[in-house]
């Protein structure tokens, strides 16, 4: 299945599974037929939605979310590079890269090399982003991150870096299950601690990218800074390596970074928190039948606490992990050092942290609340100007959502983040969505047949059903950006109540934004907070 198509299929699933059961085989009947088997297959089956989801597949670029093993590779075993590399074979493949074991012919030293997967031998935004992650990671010099040496090109670039023999830490806890090693803990931790000393943002820290070496003793080691990049400068401007699309690893993306913020080292916190709730618990913070469902939750949840899966851990893991894990940035340990030092149960460490936490929790609600001020003074001064009221203030409202237009052919996307307004609006308070079910019999009722509930079809319906507004959506897909457009009309024109819109780069944050617009339309229907 192509990345667009499981977009497509993830998000539909997302909106139904999160449905009322009893309605949700008349919404699984408004997706695009050539969709809904598979809608269907993940809705009977939630292991399935698992097993066909993100959890576990980096989502750097389009293309890039599933390694075909039969794929014509980019070295053969016995190639020789540069008349000093040989080649000795495939360590493994995914995202952008391949990665070989070779020995340098003079010196008999046995290393890996890393370059670009065949697919994108020609892609000039991979190879250009390939060529900057030496320059990142030969900066960090460390004995828990991997080595790099120098960047070389035979009719392809690559790269030489140091060969770690061990297994990485995901297949570890697959085959012994969980384990709060407070070493291994500590030296990821020493390890994120160097990358960010660096001035860079790791963006891809996970399980599968720590490595456990023996030589002679255990340690862990961070790998793979493909998409590494320079850490933000506060104040000025900043040059990413990376071109604004999503990078890193769906389960372990920050709840910022879902909704489309700029990475930063307190974003590898969150994630180095996914990796030590992982060690302990053999899970993810946040489980559901599919990804997208899991970034919902993300974002509108505190992160629940590991002693629910593993009640016997130190109370000093779970004052770590719930550190890191902390939905605002601001709260979250300042460094990955911190982090240590709280797993190690330092109780001036835990102190300070609180203090970090109270400080940035005031500054912020400050902040609010001389926003609040500004706010209020400007709406008393425009206080005569009646139209800015909103227009159902103090009152419920029964809304009809009508059919949204999307760019894509078969409109799926559009079914799709309509179903997700359906819910969203549906919980809110002082609003009553029409549901599918009256629609259908209303229709029959006025002989409609299978019309698409737009324009007048909708018109003849609003004044049907009593709503007191018609929601309409569009979205728009132009350059690689994504626009959900809402907005409220009168039910018996066209007359324009309300109207919001947001925008995301990646087509996995679509969730986060349609139900960012729908906050924003809802408060300016009702004039209550989103």
């Amino acid at each position: 299945m192509s990345p667009e198509r499981w977009a497509l299929v993830s998000t539909a699933f997302s909106a139904i599974a999160e449905a009322d059961p009893a309605s949700r085989e008349q919404l699984l009947a408004q997706v695009d037929p050539e969709l809904r088997p598979e809608v269907a297959r993940l809705l009977a089956d939630s292991d399935a939605a698992d097993a066909a989801g993100l959890m576990d597949q980096p989502i750097l670029l389009s293309g890039s979310l599933i390694s075909d093993l039969d794929a014509p590779r980019m070295f053969h075993t016995g190639q020789l590079l540069r008349a000093r590399f040989e080649i000795l074979g495939l360590l493994g493949s995914g995202g952008m890269g391949e990665v070989y074991e070779a020995t340098e012919r003079h010196t008999g030293v046995r290393l890996a090399i890393k370059t670009v997967r065949y697919a994108y031998r020609h892609d000039e935004e991979v190879l250009r982003r390939f060529r900057t992650e030496p320059e990142r990671a030969a900066l960090v010099v460390h004995p828990n991150v991997c080595r790099v040496y120098e960047a070389l090109e035979d009719k392809t670039p690559f790269f030489t870096m140091e060969l770690l023999d061990g297994v990485p830490l995901e297949q570890h806890l697959v085959d012994s299950g969980p384990d709060a090693t407070l070493e291994i803990a500590l030296d990821i931790c020493g390890g994120l601690d160097a990358v960010h000393r660096a001035g860079l943002v790791h963006r891809d820290l996970k399980t599968a990218n720590v490595m456990l070496v023996s030589d002679p003793a255990r340690r862990a080691v961070l790998t793979d800074f493909g998409i590494a990049r320079e850490a933000p400068v506060a104040g000025g401007t900043q040059t990413s390596t990376g071109t604004g699309e999503f990078a890193g690893t769906l389960a372990y993306l920050a709840p910022e970074l879902l909704e489309g913020r700029r990475a930063t080292s307190a974003s590898d916190i969150y994630a180095l928190g996914v990796v030590l709730f992982r060690m302990v618990t053999g899970r993810y913070p946040f489980e559901a039948s599919a990804d997208l469902v899991s970034a919902s939750m993300r974002i509108r949840r505190p992160a629940p606490s590991p002693r629910l899966y593993a009640p016997d851990i130190p109370r000093c893991w779970e004052t770590a992990i719930a550190a890191c894990l902390e939905r605002d940035p601001g709260r979250r340990p300042p460094g990955a050092l911190t982090v240590a030092r709280l797993l190690a149960d330092s109780g001036t460490v835990r102190l300070s942290l609180r203090r970090h936490q109270l400080a940035h929790t005031l500054t912020r609600r400050g902040a609010l609340a001389t926003a609040a001020t500004v706010a209020g003074a400007l709406a008393g001064a425009a206080g005569w100007r009646w139209w800015i009221r909103p227009p159902f203030e103090g009152r419920k409202v029964r809304i009809l959502v009508e059919d949204f237009e999307s760019f894509d052919p078969g409109g799926a996307f559009g079914r799709a983040i309509r179903n997700i307004v359906r819910l969203r609006l549906g919980g809110a308070p002082n609003v009553s969505v029409i549901g599918p079910d009256e629609v259908l019999k209303a229709g029959e009722e006025l002989n409609l047949g299978t019309q698409s509930v737009r324009r007048a079809t909708a018109k003849a319906l609003a004044l049907r059903l009593n709503a007191g507004a018609r929601v309409r959506g569009t979205v728009r897909k132009v350059s690689g950006t994504y626009t959900i457009e809402l907005r409220a009309v009168a039910p018996e024109s066209d007359r324009e109540l309300v109207r919001t819109e947001a925008t995301t780069g990646d087509q996995a944050s679509l969730i986060a934004v349609a139900e960012r617009a729908c906050g924003d339309l809802y408060a300016r229907l009702t004039g209550a907070p989103a």
